[in-house]
């Protein structure tokens, strides 16, 4: 993260949404952004996943805590850029795309 000295609007270096504060607020993070989902209150279970939809960017690992269940972690902690090819690597928080 960082905080402009004049502005002291917050951007990300990586899956940035661009509401300039911590909290997107229900905006979407600039690609590539790993993501994790959960679904609290579900009936009697409640639900969690990482996704890479819309790329990694960083390492992730949700492992659940208490409750009644037998509940696994789950996520991504390699650094997935590294056994990309160069040109569709994530560099500097901006993604490569291959040029035709």
């Amino acid at each position: 993260m960082h905080i402009g000295p004049n502005t002291g609007q917050l951007t990300c270096q990586t899956a940035d949404c661009g509401s300039s504060q911590v909290e997107c607020n229900g905006r979407g993070a600039t690609p590539p952004a790993i993501l994790s989902e959960f679904r609290i209150g579900s009936g009697t279970q409640d639900f969690y996943d990482i996704s890479l939809v819309d790329g990694y960017n960083l390492p992730m690992i949700v492992e659940a805590s208490g409750g009644s269940g037998t509940c696994l972690s789950t996520g991504c902690v390699n650094d997935l850029n590294q056994q990309c090819p160069s040109k569709l690597r994530a560099s500097s928080g901006e993604a490569q795309t291959k040029q035709p």
